[in-house]
């Protein structure tokens, strides 16, 4: 049985103000893809920029390695004086994780460590394949001041019991384009096993080179997608960060149809 521990990642939060700013640019969209042995991102053949992870713990109080890292942290100021928060969560074993859960907490810059605020939250993407990461959102009704920090900590992640509930899904091509401050991403996808793949879902999350999460958005592709069968996917948002070096990463999941149905 594999032990999970906490794993904690604490950051001085920067509240930014999102402006929008006109522009077009092409990136290349970095694919991960939630099949019965899970793999991890494989770049299209296009020009981006790295992404730079943001720091976070390597072992825990026991000197064990980590299950996950928390990546790309920033804090956005909302209008009517609230607040949200971005980041990622990225899977450090070599096995899929699901169920993933995380705490989020709003501290006082004190002795203490007061807790402000503290939300617990289930990741959006069902899987998180080995060395693949998963974006998070946590929504504030008040603002969060420049001398808070922002805590978040691994409440539960379990290994995937049956890696054969997930369909083969494949992305035959993406490609993704700032237009108009709206960030547009185009994809083909095939379903590449023998049964049909049902509850077809795709995650497009956008980090800037900094490696700071400036949105994502998760979308219903298709409720059932024969085998050998292709589908469009057409996702846009508008990003938190405009700024030309935002890298777009697609994640695909689908569950394989019971026999019979």
């Amino acid at each position: 049985m594999m032990s999970l521990f906490f794993s904690v990642f604490v950051v001085a939060c920067n509240i930014i103000q999102s402006l929008p700013t006109p522009g077009t640019s092409t990136q290349a969209v970095s694919i991960t893809l939630t099949l019965r042995h899970p793999r991890g991102p494989t770049d299209l053949p296009l020009s981006a920029t790295p992404t730079a992870a943001l720091p976070a713990s390597t072992t825990d109080s026991a000197g064990e390695p980590p299950v996950v890292a928390f990546e790309g942290l920033r804090c956005y100021a909302m209008p009517g004086a609230q607040s949200m928060c971005l980041g990622s969560v990225k899977n450090l074993l070599d096995t899929a994780l699901e169920q993933v859960a995380i705490s989020v907490q709003v501290q006082a810059d004190d002795d203490q460590e007061t807790v402000l605020r503290s939300q617990t939250i289930r990741l959006d993407q069902a899987v998180l394949p080995p060395h693949a990461s998963a974006p998070y959102r946590v929504l504030w009704n008040v603002a969060i001041a420049a001398d808070e920090r922002v805590n978040v900590r691994l409440e539960r992640a379990l290994p995937v019991a049956d890696p054969a509930r997930f369909a083969r899904v494949r992305v035959v091509s993406a490609e993704g384009r700032m237009r108009e401050g709206r960030y547009a991403l185009s994809a083909v996808i095939m379903n590449d096993d023998v049964v049909d793949a049902v509850d077809v879902r795709a995650v497009l999350m956008l980090r800037a080179s900094d490696g700071a999460v400036a949105g994502y958005r998760v979308a219903q592709v298709s409720e059932r997608l024969p085998p050998g069968a292709q589908a469009s996917v057409e996702i846009e948002m508008i990003p938190h960060q405009m700024r030309g070096d935002l890298r777009p990463s697609l994640h695909v999941e689908a569950l394989r149809a019971p026999v019979g149905q």
